[in-house]
């Protein structure tokens, strides 16, 4: 009789080794906060973690196996899929952004997609990361709008105003009547320092510490300098916008 034996040791550790590796990547899927698909070079989505089938009103099992024209309905699809042959053909990673229609109504999401390679560094494949970001959406607009509130208010004031930062004078906002203080229109006075206009910089020193220590300042009298060197007096109110 003869026996024939081939030690497995090295296939069984790579074996196993593989699949601590899928399931540390599975938990990777599962616990992350954005949605994460993989597709395979076929576009077949090959693992998907719940937030993406959640938006899409599906299950796991309805995605998987499946390619984007066969998930996605109307224009999306097309979309997709065109997106994906980039990242499959040319190598390339995709940044963007996106609205789209989901069951808790429309959301926005920054999408991320690129290549899958394997050990060789071919690839075969396509990782899609997407965030919702609807809320950080909402809150720029919203701060937009406010910030477009303010300027407006502050262009209707009929005396010479002007936004500066604190840390170090920047002028970010003027309104026009200050050219008439100044010399200078508003696009001018953006990015300039106000300390050009103070006539001792002395005075700004020690009008910043009284804001600092009051929060603000009324009807305090300053003298200043034009951009054509013309000196002036004039009394300044100020407020902190926080």
């Amino acid at each position: 009789t003869v026996y024939i034996a081939r030690d497995l040791s090295a296939r069984k550790a790579a074996e196993e080794a593989l699949r601590e590796s899928e399931e540390r990547y599975r938990t990777l899927l599962e616990n992350s906060d954005d949605a994460i698909a993989v597709k395979d070079a076929g576009g077949r989505y090959v693992m998907v973690n719940d937030d993406l089938p959640n938006r899409l009103g599906l299950t796991k099992e309805e995605m998987i196996g499946k390619t984007a024209l066969e998930v996605y309905s109307g224009d999306i699809a097309p979309q997709v899929v065109s997106r994906d042959l980039r990242v499959l053909e040319k190598g390339d990673t995709l940044n963007f952004e996106d609205v789209a229609e989901t069951p808790e109504g429309t959301r926005t999401f920054l999408t991320r997609k690129a290549p899958f390679h394997d050990a060789g560094g071919n690839v075969i494949g396509i990782i899609t990361i997407s965030r919702d970001i609807t809320e950080r959406k909402r809150a720029e607009e919203e701060l937009k709008q406010s910030q477009q509130r303010l300027l407006t208010l502050v262009e209707a004031v009929p005396v010479p105003v002007t936004v500066t930062r604190v840390a170090d004078g920047t002028i970010l906002y003027s309104n026009t009547h200050l050219k008439e203080l100044l010399g200078l229109s508003p696009g001018e006075l953006q990015g300039r320092r106000i300390s050009d206009f103070y006539y001792d910089e002395a005075d700004r020193i020690e009008f910043l510490e009284e804001v600092r220590a009051k929060g603000h300042i009324r009807d305090r009298e300053l003298h200043g300098v034009g951009a054509d060197g013309r000196q002036f007096w004039a009394t300044f109110s100020t407020e902190p916008i926080v």
